[in-house]
This record gives structure tokens, C-alpha cells and sequence, in this order.
């Protein structure tokens, strides 16, 4: 026997009420002994089984553990980002906060008042400045290179101020950077090569924050406590992937290292590794003829992706065996670095392929 609902009895006060927002149709049909819609299709979870299952409520509105794990990673990429740049605040305010106690204490440099009272320094016993230690300066490994990052960078190479980074003597007879480490970390590699190549102008970008500033105090003093010595390296915090044309002249880069770069192993994030098509014609832009490129990973998969692209781009070639092994430059790379020694302690793999420009197309 087919049985039909009975039907729904609105009185016009009920459409009064509906046109005034106070009632719905949910509402007649509870009035009415009826289930609600669509009930009988889903159990809707008490809000103790709700969170027992990864939920959480917020402002009185479910969401679900997925919605609140994609929430949560959106706010915290977006306070790294602001966290960043409001380091940079600090520290521009730090240096001038130090440059005012040096204008009012003649007698004692800005460097030693810092020293005598910062607990991230290690003290020398000769009084001068300072190692910074390691363990105040960490910082994620991760930096988005696609975020607009606050930098200050000059609009051409000519407007670029290098006393600003290497002593005056140093920058005699026109010299220039010669050496490009990209992505240095905490400046292992350009810590070995000074001493390698003294007559060398180098050059260590990084794009995290506290990781450059660590750099700079470490260079800073070294060049205290070995007089004389260091005076060739410096550190810039810039974003490669966008402003290395600003910096260096065309055919000016003799050596060019990528060492442990970020591998972005989702395929989404492919497009944010420091080699690509695009970016390997500006950097063919800078090298001079034969000019040689280094490159290191730990990551199978990114070595790969790297000597692919290296290869199949019209102005890079690989090096012979023989050279690489004649290369100085090739017994340090890979115990140099902060990383590379951190590899080697965890008895990790390491894949090492250098290559150099091949065409002199100007």
C-alpha cells in the first residue's frame, strides 16, 4: 500500500513569521512531528564526536581537521613572512641604536659595547669582537622565494656601493666580485676560500634573515681577530631569483656555487628551484668565459633535475673527468659547508656536479 505524506500545514502566521527571518522550513516540519530534511541521509556527529574526529569549532561554525590544518598553515606561512621582515626592523633600529652609543662613547667603539653585553657573541681573550654563536641564529631551512620580501637593491651594478661591504683596500685598481656563492648558509664555503684565493673579491647571498646576520658577525670577527685576514668575503641578503642582474656586470662571475639548495620536493613547488631554464640564462649572463658552475645536493631527484637542465641549456657543458679532479676547489666543497659536514656525519649521500659555460655569446 503506497503511503503519502501528509501535508504540511502552514498558518499565515507562519508566512508572517518566514517573511520576518524568524522561522524556516526545518521549522514547520518540526512543528509538525516531522524529521528534518535530508536527515534520515546523514548522522549529523554530537559536537563531542565531532571533535573526537579532529574537528574544532570556531565562532559556533564546524570545521573540519582538513579545513583547520589548511587554516593553520596559511596563518603560519603568513607570520613567517611578517616575522622576517620584522626582524630587519629590529635589526636596522639595533645598528642605528649602536652607531648613536658609538657617537656618545668616544673612547669605546660601537663592536665592544655590543660585545661586552650580548649574550649571543662567545668572548675572545683578546678583547676583540666576538664569534657569534650558531645556536641564536637558527632558522627554518625553507624561505618562499616568490614572496615579496623587503630588500633593498640598486636599480643597475653601477649604483652598487661595495664599501659598504669590503674594506677600501681591497676595491683598488676597479676590482670586482669574482666569486658568487648562492645560498651560502652560514658561510662555511666562503670562510675556506678566502684563505684559498686571498686575492679573490667573494660574495655570499642568502635570503633568511637571521642566517645572513650570522654571516656578517662571523666575517665581522674573524677580520678582529685575524688582522689583515677575511677582508675579502662579505655577505648580502638578497633574493637571487629576482635581483642578480641588479648586482653584477655582464661576464663578471669566474666561479658560481650551489651548494645544498632547497630541492621544493612537491612538483607544485618545482618552479621555485634555484635552477630553471630562466634563471640559468641569467646566470650564463654574469659568467665569464669558462667560467665554472658548482653544484651539490643530497637529494638524488634534484641532482638529477639539475644536471638535466644544465645539459640541455645551449650555453653550459659538463667538465671533463680530468679537470675535475685537478680542480682545488673540488676537495673542499663537500666538507666545507655547515651542511655538507652534517651530511658526511649522517653518512648521507652526496652528488657533486660542476660545469662551466660553454658559448662566449655577447
Amino acid at each position: 500500500m503506497l503511503m503519502t505524506p501528509s501535508p504540511i500545514k502552514i498558518s499565515p502566521a507562519d508566512i508572517l513569521s518566514t517573511a520576518k527571518g524568524k522561522s524556516t522550513r526545518n521549522e514547520f516540519r518540526r512543528r509538525q512531528g516531522q524529521p528534518r530534511k535530508n536527515q534520515a541521509l546523514r548522522r549529523r556527529l554530537t559536537r563531542k564526536q565531532f571533535v573526537a574526529k579532529g574537528g574544532a569549532f570556531q565562532g559556533g561554525k564546524r570545521t573540519s581537521a582538513c579545513e583547520q590544518e589548511s587554516l593553520y598553515s596559511r596563518i603560519k606561512k603568513q607570520f613567517n613572512n611578517l616575522g622576517e621582515d620584522l626582524y630587519l626592523v629590529v635589526e636596522q633600529f639595533e645598528m642605528v641604536s649602536r652607531k648613536v652609543a658609538e657617537s656618545m662613547d668616544g673612547n669605546k667603539p660601537a663592536e665592544m659595547v655590543q660585545d661586552s653585553t650580548d649574550p649571543r657573541s662567545s668572548q675572545t681573550s683578546g678583547g676583540g669582537k666576538a664569534l657569534p654563536q650558531k645556536k641564536y641564529y637558527r632558522q627554518r631551512a625553507h624561505s618562499n622565494p616568490i614572496c615579496d620580501h623587503v630588500f633593498d637593491y640598486p636599480t643597475t651594478p653601477e649604483e652598487m656601493n661595495w664599501n659598504t661591504l669590503y674594506p677600501p683596500s681591497k676595491l683598488t685598481n676597479s676590482r670586482r666580485v669574482e666569486f658568487l656563492d648562492i645560498g651560502c648558509g652560514y658561510g662555511g664555503l666562503l670562510v675556506a676560500l678566502s684563505k684559498m684565493f686571498p686575492e679573490k673579491l667573494m660574495l655570499g647571498l642568502e635570503i633568511r634573515v637571521k642566517v645572513q646576520q650570522y654571516v656578517q658577525y662571523r666575517i665581522e670577527g674573524l677580520r678582529k681577530m685575524y688582522t689583515g685576514h677575511y677582508e675579502n668575503i662579505a655577505v648580502l641578503r638578497t633574493n637571487a631569483m629576482k635581483y642578480l642582474p641588479n648586482y653584477f656586470h655582464e661576464g663578471q662571475i669566474e666561479k658560481m656555487f650551489f651548494l645544498y639548495p632547497d630541492p621544493h620536493f612537491k612538483k607544485s613547488k618545482y618552479k621555485w628551484r634555484i635552477i630553471n631554464d630562466t634563471l640559468l640564462s641569467e646566470y650564463a649572463y654574469i659568467l665569464a668565459k669558462n667560467a665554472k658552475v658548482y653544484t651539490v645536493t643530497d637529494v638524488k631527484d634534484l641532482h638529477d633535475w639539475m644536471v638535466q637542465h644544465f645539459t640541455d641549456h645551449q650555453l653550459f657543458e659538463p667538465v671533463s673527468d680530468a679537470e675535475m679532479e685537478s680542480d682545488p676547489v673540488s676537495k673542499i666543497i663537500l666538507d666545507s659547508t655547515e651542511e655538507g659536514k652534517k651530511v658526511t656525519r649522517n653518512k648521507g649521500d652526496n652528488f657533486t656536479c660542476y660545469l662551466f659555460s660553454a658559448k662566449y655569446i655577447r
